[in-house]
């Protein structure tokens, strides 16, 4: 029977994009998730009422500093919540709320991660807050990726936020859609595929040329995201077309639905990494 509601993107359903990083924090991706509303009070409603519904705790942290956010957190949480295996069941994971500004609290977030990667960490922010922070050429550019990898709107009117904040930045990763984004993130997080695919990479062949969604150039491999406009039968005649000249060019390529990426994103990374050489000993530099 088919799926009388399915998710396009992620950004058509947040209780969808926040479950997938759960899946993702357990599976040793570290994501921080942004939840943003008209209002900062708005976003920290709708997280709340999303963490009840499910009978999730929710904490919420009383400094940036990553210390006393360890420190309250063990304090406040039950015994088997306070290893360095923390929460490993999903329906277990207590949710902390993260205050400050975007910087303070994705910095914050970060360290928090590096010692327990598996707690669910999460920001309230207002639409304006925001864009704001993001389009600040003083913020680190890490640190907006890591604000737009983890970003949940709530409401229709804030759901162009990634695509306003990308070409505000000049950050070409993001202008393809957020499903593509989501991979591209996890292939820099992990030294297995960091510093190897580029985003909206452009091949050339003897007919013109062909622009990837991801693309490794030492492994002529091609990794293709499809929403729900390649269902289309032209559509599907022009990828085809597109995958047979990569093909004869000697590219492989690899074609994943939006919903492979969001329902088992760790599964598809791993797919990507097997086609891989294994990399280099001294690991490549790359612009976070």
């Amino acid at each position: 029977m088919a799926d009388p509601s399915p998710i396009k993107t992620l950004l058509d359903a947040p209780e969808h994009l926040l479950a997938t990083h759960d899946r993702l924090r357990t599976s040793g991706f570290p994501v921080v998730s942004i939840v943003n509303a008209p209002s900062a009070l708005e976003a920290r409603l709708w997280l709340c009422q999303w963490a009840r519904a499910r009978g999730r705790r929710v904490f919420m942290a009383p400094t940036t500093d990553p210390r006393g956010v360890l420190a309250a957190y063990r304090a406040r949480m039950p015994t088997q919540f306070s290893g360095p295996d923390a929460a490993t069941a999903l329906e277990c994971q207590p949710l902390i709320i993260i205050p400050g500004t975007i910087q303070q609290a994705l910095a914050s977030s970060r360290a928090v991660s590096a010692e327990m990667p598996r707690l669910s960490l999460a920001l309230a922010c207002g639409i304006a807050g925001v864009v704001d922070s993001l389009v600040d050429p003083l913020l680190p550019r890490d640190l907006v990726i890591a604000a737009l990898q983890g970003l949940v709107p709530v409401e229709d009117t804030t759901r162009q936020l990634v695509h306003t904040v990308a070409a505000a930045r000049d950050m070409r990763p993001f202008l393809r859609g957020p499903c593509e984004g989501l991979l591209y993130f996890m292939l820099e997080a992990r030294a297995e595929t960091r510093g190897r695919f580029r985003a909206n990479l452009r091949v050339a062949g003897r007919h013109g040329s062909f622009e990837l969604d991801l693309g490794c150039a030492e492994a002529r491999l091609a990794v293709e995201i499809d929403g729900p406009e390649h269902d289309t039968a032209r559509q599907k005649s022009l990828d085809a077309r597109k995958q047979q000249a990569l093909k004869d060019l000697g590219w492989r390529v690899w074609r994943f639905a939006n919903r492979e990426v969001t329902d088992n994103p760790v599964g598809v990374w791993r797919r990507i990494a097997s086609q891989l050489p294994e990399p280099q000993r001294t690991e490549k530099s790359h612009d976070a």
